[in-house]
């Protein structure tokens, strides 16, 4: 598997390369008006389920025998044009593996398919989600039933809320929480028992809807209603524009061009205004923006990429833009990278997830951006999940990732991979968990917690990985690379991992491959590998270098 990049990512570092100006005014207040953050004040328990008309799910009949299950998992193995070619229909299904009650609520579960690397397969990964406010007892109780067999042995919970608590009472999952967030549920260590249940503020869709309207106009904010919407893509063309995805609303892009060679991702193109031609874009990504202001994606809608080819657009895309929230969104089954901030300032992406397997589905990619904000969002996903890039024009500084899930079976988890066209500075991954990561197809380029360098010579300097625990890592949790041996002048420096708790299969590393003048800082301090602590004595078992001093143990 070979690390493309993405194209529209190339065109924005082309723009700001010739207009390096673009997008340098002073950034909008931390305050944005959305979704509400807190839940509102009652005396009495709230609940939402989030649900899904029936229309747009991916029947799994029961008269068949499961062969329309199995053919949903065998999309999972399939690899280049030929085989991640579009096909009808969403990648929903509802869950064969649990069901879901709260507070005698019934919560329906559902499913995406994912890929797995140990024994090349695929699998379903269940997920719920509600709105809540919770009661005078400031906490909730969820029921999760086994279904068909499911084996809810052994749980473990991965979540930020540190009161949660999960038991098993009676042969089910009883989940304890206290806050909003993600809380995923682990069975004895098997990666096709899992469950996400996402929890997030009480919110009234309607009064959100009035309000947005009230303070932006009644044509700045475009509603989509539950059940499926089959769209080209949509193009925020003014500045202060809403798309609002109900509860329940699922954008299904159309198939517009076959893909079937790398010759057709700069070959086959679309007509675009003059705005959108100055960006590079050669087909405009599902939900496209460029030098915009005051962007909002919000609802708790999903976009299911599954009726397009392989590479034929990438997911929602905000090039050149200031002040940007999304919120709550979740993307299935991307046919290139899942969600892009390039060239941006202040952009806020929360509680949102991202499922997929086709290679090349990045899940959340930040490049030649700065203060921009990642928080309590999920990837389980067919390549890099939580990353910072820089492709040129502007540095990429002031990034924060906090109280995120990934799990990741075919490239890297959290970190700086790949392009470094330009400086990346004061970036912090924090308060998160890698689940799983079991991709180990070449392990001096991935790994869960990565600063990887493959092309470029800007300055990396003040890399924060604090406060994470790595579950399961079939290769290296920590790898520091310079890949290519023809990169001289690299400058990683100021690199901490602090805090951190990993198992894993394989040595962490910090290379520098031999290049001239390559220079690279790294410390571990409190970091706990394979349950003994990172320590200046052991330092050289525990991560292999190939110069003297590249890393150091506190």
């Amino acid at each position: 598997m070979i690390k493309r990049t993405v194209s529209l990512l190339l065109a924005a570092a082309l723009f700001f390369l010739l207009f390096p100006g673009c997008g340098q005014e002073k950034a909008a207040g931390e305050e944005k008006e959305g979704t509400g953050m807190a839940a509102r004040e009652s005396k009495e328990f709230l609940l939402s389920a989030f649900t899904y008309p029936e229309e747009v799910l991916y029947p799994l009949p029961a008269s068949d025998g499961g062969e329309a299950l199995s053919e949903l998992l065998r999309r999972t193995v399939k690899s280049g044009y030929a085989g991640m070619k579009h096909q009808e229909g969403t990648s929903l299904v509802h869950s064969p593996y649990f069901s879901l009650t709260a507070e005698g609520v019934e919560v329906p579960v559902y499913a995406a398919p994912v890929y797995i690397a140990t024994g090349n397969r695929g699998a379903l990964h269940s997920f719920a989600s509600v709105d809540l406010a919770f009661g005078k007892e400031k906490e909730a109780v969820f029921i999760l039933t086994g279904l068909s067999g499911t084996d809810l042995s052994e749980p473990h919970l991965f979540s930020s809320d540190e009161k949660a608590r999960v038991e098993l009472k009676d042969g089910a999952a009883e989940i304890t929480l206290t806050g909003f967030g993600t809380y995923t549920l682990l069975f004895h260590d098997d990666q096709e028992s899992a469950f996400t249940l996402f929890v997030r503020p009480y919110a009234d869709e309607e009064e959100e809807i009035a309000r947005l309207r009230e303070t932006r106009g009644e044509d700045k904010v475009r509603v989509f209603e539950p059940g499926l919407h089959e769209i080209t893509y949509e193009l925020w063309d003014e500045d202060d524009v809403v798309f609002y995805l109900k509860s329940g609303a699922v954008l299904l892009p159309k198939h517009t061009f076959d893909m079937d060679s790398d010759e057709d991702i700069a070959g086959k193109r679309e007509e675009r205004d003059p705005e959108y031609e100055a960006s590079g874009v050669t087909r405009f990504p599902v939900m496209a923006a460029f030098q915009k202001k005051g962007l909002r994606l919000l609802g708790r809608g999903t976009i299911d990429m599954t009726g397009m080819d392989w590479h034929e657009r990438c997911g929602p895309t905000f090039a050149a833009c200031e002040d940007i929230l999304v919120e709550d969104l979740i993307v299935v089954n991307a046919a290139e990278w899942s969600l892009i901030v390039s060239g941006c300032r202040d952009a806020v992406i929360r509680r949102c997830a991202v499922f997929g397997f086709r290679t090349n589905s990045d899940a959340f990619a930040v490049a030649s951006s700065e203060q921009v904000t990642v928080t309590d969002s999920f990837a389980r996903t067919g390549d890099d999940m939580f990353q910072v890039k820089n492709t040129g024009g502007r540095e990429t500084k002031n990034v924060l990732f906090t109280r995120c899930q990934a799990w990741g079976s075919k490239a890297r988890c959290y970190g700086v991979t790949g392009e470094v066209m330009g400086d990346i500075s004061d970036v912090t991954f924090e308060k998160s968990f890698v689940i799983w990561r079991d991709a180990i197809w070449d392990n001096d380029r991935i790994g869960s917690l990565v600063v990887i360098r493959e092309t470029g010579t800007g300055k990396i300097e003040n890399i924060l990985f604090r406060d994470i625990e790595v579950w399961y890592d079939a290769g290296r949790a920590v790898n520091c690379v310079v890949y290519s041996p023809e990169i001289a002048g690299s400058e990683a420096l100021g690199v901490v991992f602090e805090n951190v708790t990993y198992w894993a299969k394989m040595e962490s590393q910090c290379m520098i491959n031999a290049g001239e003048g390559n220079r690279m800082d790294v410390l571990f301090k409190n970091v706990t590998a394979n349950g003994e602590r990172i320590t200046p004595e052991n330092l050289a078992k525990k991560v292999l270098s190939d110069a003297p001093g590249l890393c150091r143990a506190e």
